[in-house]
Protein backbone atom coordinates (compact mmCIF):
# COMPACT_ATOMS: atom_id res chain seq x y z
CA UNK A 1 0.00 0.00 0.00
CA UNK A 2 1.35 3.67 -1.32
CA UNK A 3 2.62 5.67 1.49
CA UNK A 4 1.28 9.02 2.23
CA UNK A 5 1.92 12.61 1.89
CA UNK A 6 -0.49 15.49 4.10
CA UNK A 7 0.81 18.82 3.66
CA UNK A 8 -2.24 21.33 3.58
CA UNK A 9 -0.45 24.52 1.85
CA UNK A 10 -0.45 27.40 3.63
CA UNK A 11 -0.01 31.05 2.85
CA UNK A 12 2.84 32.14 5.66
CA UNK A 13 3.22 34.71 7.91
CA UNK A 14 3.76 38.24 6.93
CA UNK A 15 5.93 38.14 10.19
CA UNK A 16 7.52 35.08 9.92
CA UNK A 17 11.13 35.42 11.10
CA UNK A 18 14.15 35.79 8.94
CA UNK A 19 16.96 34.14 9.37
CA UNK A 20 20.12 36.56 9.38
CA UNK A 21 17.78 38.32 12.07
CA UNK A 22 17.78 35.91 14.35
CA UNK A 23 20.47 33.72 14.04
CA UNK A 24 23.66 35.61 12.14
CA UNK A 25 25.51 34.10 9.27
CA UNK A 26 28.50 31.77 10.50
CA UNK A 27 30.60 31.18 7.21
CA UNK A 28 30.77 33.09 4.27
CA UNK A 29 31.60 29.91 1.85
CA UNK A 30 30.37 26.40 2.28
CA UNK A 31 31.92 23.12 1.44
CA UNK A 32 30.30 21.32 -1.94
CA UNK A 33 28.66 18.49 -0.35
CA UNK A 34 27.95 18.15 3.17
CA UNK A 35 25.42 16.03 4.99
CA UNK A 36 24.91 16.51 8.97
CA UNK A 37 25.64 13.37 11.27
CA UNK A 38 22.64 10.78 10.90
CA UNK A 39 22.15 10.20 14.74
CA UNK A 40 21.28 13.72 14.55
CA UNK A 41 18.09 13.00 12.61
CA UNK A 42 15.98 10.88 15.25
CA UNK A 43 14.25 7.70 14.53
CA UNK A 44 13.03 6.79 11.47
CA UNK A 45 9.48 6.64 10.75
CA UNK A 46 6.91 5.48 8.67
CA UNK A 47 3.71 6.93 8.39
CA UNK A 48 1.90 4.50 5.73
CA UNK A 49 -1.63 5.82 4.96
CA UNK A 50 -1.99 8.58 8.23
CA UNK A 51 -0.94 11.81 5.97
CA UNK A 52 1.11 13.06 9.04
CA UNK A 53 4.34 13.76 7.44
CA UNK A 54 4.69 17.01 8.69
CA UNK A 55 4.05 15.77 12.23
CA UNK A 56 6.99 12.66 11.61
CA UNK A 57 9.23 15.52 10.16
CA UNK A 58 8.93 17.66 13.26
CA UNK A 59 8.73 14.80 16.38
CA UNK A 60 12.41 14.35 14.24
CA UNK A 61 13.79 17.21 15.58
CA UNK A 62 12.05 17.19 18.55
CA UNK A 63 14.06 13.73 19.84
CA UNK A 64 16.98 15.27 18.73
CA UNK A 65 16.45 18.53 20.95
CA UNK A 66 15.59 16.21 23.60
CA UNK A 67 18.92 14.00 23.39
CA UNK A 68 20.91 17.14 23.87
CA UNK A 69 18.85 18.57 27.02
CA UNK A 70 18.25 15.21 28.45
CA UNK A 71 22.14 13.50 27.28
CA UNK A 72 20.09 10.37 26.02
CA UNK A 73 17.07 9.13 23.02
CA UNK A 74 13.57 8.99 23.46
CA UNK A 75 11.81 8.49 20.83
CA UNK A 76 8.54 11.22 20.39
CA UNK A 77 4.71 10.77 19.25
CA UNK A 78 4.12 11.76 15.75
CA UNK A 79 0.58 10.46 16.92
CA UNK A 80 0.14 12.78 19.62
CA UNK A 81 1.60 15.67 17.47
CA UNK A 82 -0.34 15.29 14.69
CA UNK A 83 -3.98 15.22 17.01
CA UNK A 84 -3.06 17.82 19.23
CA UNK A 85 -0.64 20.79 17.59
CA UNK A 86 -3.99 21.91 15.21
CA UNK A 87 -6.87 24.60 16.00
CA UNK A 88 -10.20 23.20 17.14
CA UNK A 89 -11.69 23.77 13.49
CA UNK A 90 -8.93 21.37 11.70
CA UNK A 91 -10.49 17.92 11.51
CA UNK A 92 -8.98 16.87 8.10
CA UNK A 93 -6.14 14.68 6.99
CA UNK A 94 -2.92 17.01 7.03
CA UNK A 95 -1.41 19.86 8.55
CA UNK A 96 -0.29 22.84 7.77
CA UNK A 97 3.02 23.67 8.01
CA UNK A 98 3.66 26.84 9.85
CA UNK A 99 0.17 25.88 11.47
CA UNK A 100 1.53 23.30 12.76
CA UNK A 101 5.17 25.06 13.88
CA UNK A 102 2.56 27.63 15.74
CA UNK A 103 1.12 25.04 17.86
CA UNK A 104 4.40 23.40 18.47
CA UNK A 105 4.79 26.58 20.32
CA UNK A 106 2.17 26.90 22.12
CA UNK A 107 0.88 22.93 22.69
CA UNK A 108 4.25 21.25 22.77
CA UNK A 109 5.21 17.19 22.17
CA UNK A 110 5.29 14.58 24.74
CA UNK A 111 7.58 11.15 24.17
CA UNK A 112 6.30 8.34 22.62
CA UNK A 113 6.81 6.35 25.71
CA UNK A 114 3.17 8.10 26.88
CA UNK A 115 1.44 7.99 24.06
CA UNK A 116 1.90 5.28 20.85
CA UNK A 117 -0.90 6.14 18.94
CA UNK A 118 -1.17 6.73 14.75
CA UNK A 119 -4.47 6.98 13.13
CA UNK A 120 -5.88 9.14 10.52
CA UNK A 121 -8.00 12.80 11.53
CA UNK A 122 -10.47 12.93 12.90
CA UNK A 123 -10.37 9.90 14.92
CA UNK A 124 -6.65 11.29 15.89
CA UNK A 125 -7.65 14.48 17.70
CA UNK A 126 -10.25 13.07 19.32
CA UNK A 127 -8.24 10.34 20.47
CA UNK A 128 -5.78 13.09 22.31
CA UNK A 129 -9.12 14.60 23.82
CA UNK A 130 -8.91 11.49 25.90
CA UNK A 131 -5.62 11.98 27.50
CA UNK A 132 -6.22 15.52 28.97
CA UNK A 133 -3.24 15.30 31.29
CA UNK A 134 -0.63 15.15 28.37
CA UNK A 135 -1.56 18.70 27.11
CA UNK A 136 -0.41 19.78 30.64
CA UNK A 137 2.98 17.29 29.92
CA UNK A 138 3.84 18.25 26.14
CA UNK A 139 3.97 21.88 27.54
CA UNK A 140 7.39 21.20 29.45
CA UNK A 141 8.84 20.29 25.76
CA UNK A 142 7.49 23.23 23.44
CA UNK A 143 9.50 24.89 20.77
CA UNK A 144 10.68 28.56 21.47
CA UNK A 145 10.22 30.38 17.77
CA UNK A 146 11.07 29.08 14.56
CA UNK A 147 12.39 30.71 11.13
CA UNK A 148 11.73 30.93 7.43
CA UNK A 149 14.45 30.36 5.45
CA UNK A 150 13.80 32.48 2.08
CA UNK A 151 15.53 34.96 -0.09
CA UNK A 152 15.63 38.24 1.92
CA UNK A 153 17.78 40.68 -0.22
CA UNK A 154 21.53 39.34 -0.71
CA UNK A 155 21.30 36.16 1.34
CA UNK A 156 19.83 33.69 -0.62
CA UNK A 157 17.65 30.47 0.77
CA UNK A 158 19.97 27.95 -0.26
CA UNK A 159 22.85 29.97 1.72
CA UNK A 160 20.64 29.91 4.96
CA UNK A 161 20.04 26.46 4.45
CA UNK A 162 23.56 25.71 4.22
CA UNK A 163 24.43 27.72 7.11
CA UNK A 164 21.77 26.39 9.42
CA UNK A 165 22.68 22.58 8.63
CA UNK A 166 26.04 23.28 9.78
CA UNK A 167 25.54 25.92 12.70
CA UNK A 168 22.75 24.08 14.43
CA UNK A 169 23.45 20.56 13.21
CA UNK A 170 19.82 18.72 12.94
CA UNK A 171 17.40 18.76 10.12
CA UNK A 172 14.98 21.40 8.48
CA UNK A 173 11.27 21.16 8.11
CA UNK A 174 11.35 21.61 4.29
CA UNK A 175 7.87 20.95 1.79
CA UNK A 176 7.84 19.98 -1.61
CA UNK A 177 5.15 20.28 -3.73
CA UNK A 178 6.28 18.59 -6.68
CA UNK A 179 8.85 16.59 -5.49
CA UNK A 180 6.38 13.58 -4.73
CA UNK A 181 3.82 11.87 -6.20
CA UNK A 182 0.26 11.95 -4.65
CA UNK A 183 0.58 15.83 -3.76
CA UNK A 184 2.51 18.05 -1.04
CA UNK A 185 4.85 16.25 1.18
CA UNK A 186 7.13 17.20 4.05
CA UNK A 187 10.49 15.99 4.79
CA UNK A 188 13.67 16.57 6.78
CA UNK A 189 16.32 18.67 4.97
CA UNK A 190 19.92 16.70 6.36
CA UNK A 191 22.04 18.37 3.85
CA UNK A 192 23.18 19.11 0.15
CA UNK A 193 25.32 18.41 -2.46
CA UNK A 194 25.68 21.28 -5.26
CA UNK A 195 27.64 18.67 -7.93
CA UNK A 196 23.64 17.15 -8.55
CA UNK A 197 22.26 20.57 -7.47
CA UNK A 198 20.44 18.40 -4.66
CA UNK A 199 19.75 18.55 -1.19
CA UNK A 200 20.03 15.31 1.25
CA UNK A 201 16.78 14.30 3.18
CA UNK A 202 15.64 11.91 5.62
CA UNK A 203 11.95 10.72 4.26
CA UNK A 204 8.81 9.38 6.74
CA UNK A 205 8.36 6.56 4.76
CA UNK A 206 9.80 3.66 6.81
CA UNK A 207 14.00 1.72 5.79
CA UNK A 208 12.40 0.79 2.14
CA UNK A 209 12.21 4.10 1.12
CA UNK A 210 15.85 5.33 -0.38
CA UNK A 211 18.76 4.33 1.79
CA UNK A 212 17.28 3.48 5.05
CA UNK A 213 15.01 6.23 4.52
CA UNK A 214 17.38 8.40 3.11
CA UNK A 215 17.98 10.01 -0.28
CA UNK A 216 18.31 13.27 -2.55
CA UNK A 217 15.82 15.98 -4.34
CA UNK A 218 16.22 18.32 -6.93
CA UNK A 219 16.72 22.00 -5.15
CA UNK A 220 13.97 23.28 -7.35
CA UNK A 221 11.75 21.33 -5.72
CA UNK A 222 11.64 22.83 -2.59
CA UNK A 223 9.18 25.47 -1.72
CA UNK A 224 9.20 26.35 1.87
CA UNK A 225 12.33 25.64 4.58
CA UNK A 226 11.74 26.15 8.22
CA UNK A 227 14.60 26.24 11.22
CA UNK A 228 12.86 25.34 14.42
CA UNK A 229 14.56 27.35 17.16
CA UNK A 230 14.34 25.62 21.07
CA UNK A 231 16.44 28.46 22.23
CA UNK A 232 14.80 31.84 23.07
CA UNK A 233 15.07 34.63 20.38
CA UNK A 234 15.56 37.95 22.32
CA UNK A 235 15.51 41.70 21.51
CA UNK A 236 19.15 43.12 20.92
CA UNK A 237 17.82 46.52 22.39
CA UNK A 238 18.95 48.00 25.71
CA UNK A 239 16.12 50.12 25.97
CA UNK A 240 13.55 47.81 25.73
CA UNK A 241 12.04 45.66 28.62
CA UNK A 242 10.73 42.24 27.91
CA UNK A 243 8.12 43.41 30.75
CA UNK A 244 6.87 46.51 27.86
CA UNK A 245 3.72 46.05 26.90
CA UNK A 246 4.88 46.55 23.47
CA UNK A 247 7.66 44.04 23.53
CA UNK A 248 6.21 40.98 21.79
CA UNK A 249 4.70 43.45 18.57
CA UNK A 250 7.57 44.86 18.78
CA UNK A 251 9.92 41.68 19.04
CA UNK A 252 8.18 40.06 15.84
CA UNK A 253 8.56 43.62 13.63
CA UNK A 254 12.11 43.24 14.30
CA UNK A 255 12.92 39.70 13.48
CA UNK A 256 10.74 39.51 10.75
CA UNK A 257 12.14 42.60 9.23
CA UNK A 258 9.39 45.15 9.03
CA UNK A 259 11.03 47.48 11.35
CA UNK A 260 14.96 48.45 12.68
CA UNK A 261 16.46 50.36 15.89
CA UNK A 262 18.52 53.19 15.95
CA UNK A 263 21.19 51.32 16.41
CA UNK A 264 22.49 47.82 17.36
CA UNK A 265 20.98 47.70 20.50
CA UNK A 266 19.26 51.04 20.99
CA UNK A 267 15.49 51.04 19.47
CA UNK A 268 14.37 54.60 20.69
CA UNK A 269 10.52 53.67 21.86
CA UNK A 270 9.71 56.98 23.05
CA UNK A 271 10.91 59.05 19.79
CA UNK A 272 8.25 60.15 17.98
CA UNK A 273 8.02 58.16 14.30
CA UNK A 274 9.07 60.39 11.00
CA UNK A 275 6.98 60.05 7.80
CA UNK A 276 10.42 58.26 6.16
CA UNK A 277 10.10 55.77 8.93
CA UNK A 278 6.36 55.38 8.39
CA UNK A 279 6.47 55.36 5.02
CA UNK A 280 9.64 52.60 5.02
CA UNK A 281 7.78 50.03 7.19
CA UNK A 282 4.86 50.01 4.86
CA UNK A 283 6.74 49.34 1.99
CA UNK A 284 8.23 46.44 3.30
CA UNK A 285 4.89 45.25 4.44
CA UNK A 286 3.42 45.81 1.03
CA UNK A 287 6.50 43.68 -0.52
CA UNK A 288 5.27 40.85 2.13
CA UNK A 289 1.96 40.68 0.73
CA UNK A 290 2.85 40.62 -3.01
CA UNK A 291 4.27 37.20 -1.69
CA UNK A 292 1.54 36.26 0.33
CA UNK A 293 -0.61 36.91 -2.51
CA UNK A 294 1.32 34.74 -4.71
CA UNK A 295 1.24 32.06 -2.17
CA UNK A 296 -2.08 32.55 -1.92
CA UNK A 297 -2.69 31.51 -5.57
CA UNK A 298 -1.03 28.30 -5.40
CA UNK A 299 -3.13 27.45 -1.70
CA UNK A 300 -6.24 28.25 -4.17
CA UNK A 301 -4.84 26.02 -7.10
CA UNK A 302 -4.52 23.12 -5.14
CA UNK A 303 -7.64 23.59 -2.87
CA UNK A 304 -9.23 23.10 -6.06
CA UNK A 305 -7.24 20.20 -7.86
CA UNK A 306 -8.10 18.06 -4.75
CA UNK A 307 -12.14 19.14 -5.08
CA UNK A 308 -11.49 20.80 -1.26
CA UNK A 309 -13.43 24.20 -2.73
Amino acid sequence: MANKNGVMIDVPHIRDYEYEKVCGVSATTYPEEYEIPRENTGTLKNQKTVGACVAETCVQIAEEWWKREFGKQEEHSEGWFYGANRSEYSNGDGMYPSSALDYWMSQGTVPKSLFDILVEMPDMKKICKDYPQLYEEAKKYRLSSYVRLRDTGTLKKDTQIKDALMKYQYGLVAISSTGFSGGSHCILLTGWNDKTDKYKFKNSWGETYGDKGFSEIAKSKIDEVYLPLFEPVILPFKDVSDKDWYYKNLKNMYFSGMINGKSADTFAPNDPVTRAELVAVMDRMSKENEERFELLAKVIEEKITRNLI
